[in-house]
């Protein structure tokens, strides 16, 4: 969907928040104090708040185009069959990035119950090492598969031209990172939740996205070896 005014309109609240806070306006007390817990989030969590700006600056670039250039900018940086035959090393790395604007808020919610917990966690090259690992090895495993049902006749070739960007499987691998991460009750919780609802997820995005969704999270689960051995000043700041 097209918001013409989406960065302007953005932009001028931006302004409106920075100027209430400056010039003490109501409410300005409680802006600076969100604006100060937010320097400090992203300066504990910078992998997550530099992704979470990245999808934010491209969802913004994308609101002020009509609806058939959104879809042809997406769709090439998706990692579809298509896309992966021309560009693979570009579409692996870009596709993560890109989402519309409307997902915003789920990106946010990610970010603040998986992404930042994973990398308050591990630290921030064990994170981003284990959430490309899962974009890219379900990408590329989904992508082989797609192209052998194409050979075969069950898919059409024009399908696997669909878009298909996102952080979804990046974050799922993260998610089942996370499951090592909690004790008892709460681990299970969280365990039974994914193996259900991430298979679950193919009513509602299709098989071909599904796929992808369900090898990140095993991905996510395979990276175990991961999570041993934390570094000294990881394991000060869980301590915190």
């Amino acid at each position: 969907m097209m918001f013409p005014l989406a960065e302007p309109l953005i932009l001028g609240l931006f302004l409106l928040l920075a100027a209430a806070a400056y010039w003490r306006w109501p409410g300005g007390a409680q802006i600076s104090r969100a604006a100060g817990w937010m320097r400090g989030w992203a300066a504990e969590h910078p992998a997550s708040a530099i992704l979470w700006a990245l999808v934010l600056l491209h969802g913004l670039m994308l609101a002020g185009l009509p609806d058939a250039l959104q879809d042809a900018v997406l769709r090439a940086h998706s990692t579809n069959l298509s896309e992966m035959e021309r560009y693979p090393i570009s579409v692996l790395i870009t596709s993560a990035l890109w989402t519309e604007l409307d997902d915003l808020p789920y990106v946010t919610l990610l970010a603040l119950c998986v992404w930042g917990p994973v990398e308050r966690w591990l630290g921030t090259p064990r994170t981003v090492l284990a959430f490309y690992a899962g974009h890219i090895g379900a990408s590329v495993i989904t992508t082989i598969r797609a192209a052998r049902l194409v050979d075969e006749g069950v898919l059409r070739y024009d399908f696997t031209a669909i878009v298909d960007v996102g952080v979804s499987m990046g974050s799922l691998t993260l998610a089942g990172l996370l499951v090592y991460r909690l004790t008892g009750r709460r681990r299970w919780t969280l365990l039974v939740g994914l193996i259900v609802l991430v298979p679950a997820s193919v009513v509602v995005f299709g098989r071909y996205t599904t796929t992808g969704h369900v090898l990140a999270l095993a991905i996510g689960f395979a990276l175990w070896p991961l999570t041993r051995g934390n570094l000294p000043e990881v394991r000060n700041r869980l301590r915190r």
